[in-house]
């Protein structure tokens, strides 16, 4: 019993035969379908039905037609890979011309299949590859490199310390934090309840044209829900019974991330138009249980693809109407997930970050924006989109980062420094975060006076 095999490892013919008679002389040429080069099959003269070479014969013949076939198939890819990478060349429009054949291409039947198929696109559907792109970058497992999910994380100590005496920030300059809040409400001086009510009027004076433009950065905000809520941490703090260092503090939700009884419309006219979330997303509820109070969801461009902030649903960003200065509007090219900080509404504010979503328009303001190490927080619960996983690719391969502000240029416009750390290792870009909050704190500038809602407690 003997096997004959070709020598290309892509591919194999094989034949297992009783043979009688085997001679090494024939010999039979084909062309690899794996690489360019060629292989050499031997052929042996086999005595099967008495002393006929009829049936080397007949498998010399099957052998060389398999060859054609393959030969032709990598020619075809050849030409399809050929196809894809060659220029097509397709006239500039903008302006009106652009209007119209816009026009066209949504009115007359056929047109858009015309279009797609003349600029070459049709071969991408007859492309096969040999395994599926990975498009997530997914780091090892925690366990790889002994990283533990401990309860308290050490050396974030500095974070229950107060600002040291020498930098000291004027209170009528100051920005909240989460901790302002929790001391307020322990110490009986305010409580979440009378926040949140003196929070939902600012709200809604944001929105309006006592605001000279309307910021409209909450887009939905549910008045009882914010209340019921505010209420049921007054009364654990009436108590005593306080669910830790988030309880009563507000915090607002990027509209890409769903809260029960919001729609998650991600910055668009029609997703989820009429279908509110049916339950939190994972980091949502993380934050419930802490106590948090979510007030709403913030805006954002259509599906996160641009950097605008143009949201159709609330005639969001008309540039023309904004200051040029940078530190009166939370941000004026990315989304406004910084909106609700940067004009004291809240603390906190919380979204997803592929490209940069959090850390350039963090910067871009003067806050601090932390992005995790990519899959360490459940994504359940999230709009996601392919074109932001791509980015998320290219961006260091998913490893942690933060964003803190250092001050202003010589044109007044905000500094942001970006951080990052190994996998996993947000600890330290916390303690970074917390250094340079020491430094340049006394730096840091609210917006004018017509942008700010801060004065809470």
């Amino acid at each position: 019993s003997k096997t004959f095999m070709s020598k290309d490892h892509d591919w194999t013919f094989g034949l297992d035969v009783q043979s009688k008679d085997v001679q090494a002389s024939d010999f039979v040429q084909c062309t690899s379908l794996g690489s360019d080069s060629t292989g050499i099959i031997n052929i042996p003269s086999i005595n099967v039905f008495g002393d006929s070479h009829g049936f080397t014969y007949l498998l010399k013949f099957v052998l060389t037609i398999s060859t054609f076939v393959m030969s032709s198939s990598k020619k075809g890819h050849d030409q399809e890979d050929q196809e894809i990478t060659r220029r097509h060349s397709a006239p500039y429009l903008s302006g009106l011309p652009l209007k119209i054949v816009t026009s066209l291409l949504e009115r007359v039947p056929g047109l858009s299949n015309y279009f797609y198929w003349n600029a070459g696109l049709t071969v991408l559907r007859h492309r096969s590859y040999r395994e599926e792109l990975t498009i997530m970058p997914l780091p090892l497992p925690k366990e790889v490199f002994g990283v533990e999910d401990p309860k308290t994380i050490s050396g974030l100590e500095i974070f229950n310390q107060k600002n040291k005496t020498h930098n000291q920030v004027p209170e009528n300059q100051r920005f909240l934090c989460a901790r302002d809040f929790t001391e307020a409400y322990t110490a009986k001086k305010i409580t979440p309840l009378q926040v949140c009510e003196k929070l939902i009027d600012k709200i809604n004076h944001s929105s309006s044209k006592a605001c000279d433009p309307p910021l409209y950065g909450m887009y939905q905000y549910h008045k009882d829900d914010i209340l019921a809520q505010a209420e049921a941490s007054t009364f654990r703090y009436n108590n005593n019974q306080s669910l830790g260092p988030l309880d009563g503090v507000p915090v607002a939700v990027k509209d890409e991330i769903d809260v029960t009884g919001y729609e998650t419309r991600v910055g668009t006219s029609f997703l989820n138009r009429g279908n509110p979330a049916l339950k939190d997303a994972f980091l949502v509820k993380r934050l419930r249980d802490q106590g948090a109070i979510i007030i709403g969801k913030t805006n954002m461009h259509e599906i996160g693809f641009d950097g605008g902030s143009a949201c159709v649903v609330a005639r969001l960003l008309k540039n023309s109407s904004y200051p040029k200065s940078f530190n009166h509007i939370s941000n004026l090219f990315i989304n406004l997930i910084t909106f609700p900080l940067d004009s004291g509404l809240c603390p906190i504010a919380i979204g997803c970050d592929g490209g940069g979503s959090i850390r350039i328009p963090s910067s871009f303001c003067g806050i601090y924006g932390l992005k995790s190490t990519c899959g360490r927080i459940s994504s359940k619960g999230e709009f996601t989109a392919d074109g932001t996983r791509y980015a998320q690719l290219a961006n260091f391969i998913g490893i942690p980062a933060v964003t803190v502000p250092a001050g202003y240029d010589d044109k007044n416009l905000p500094i942001g420094l970006q951080f990052m750390a190994k996998w996993y290792d947000e600890a330290t870009l916390l303690r970074v975060a917390k250094v340079s909050e020491e430094i340049f704190e006394s730096e840091k500038r609210r917006p004018a006076e017509k942008y700010w809602f801060g004065d809470l407690l």
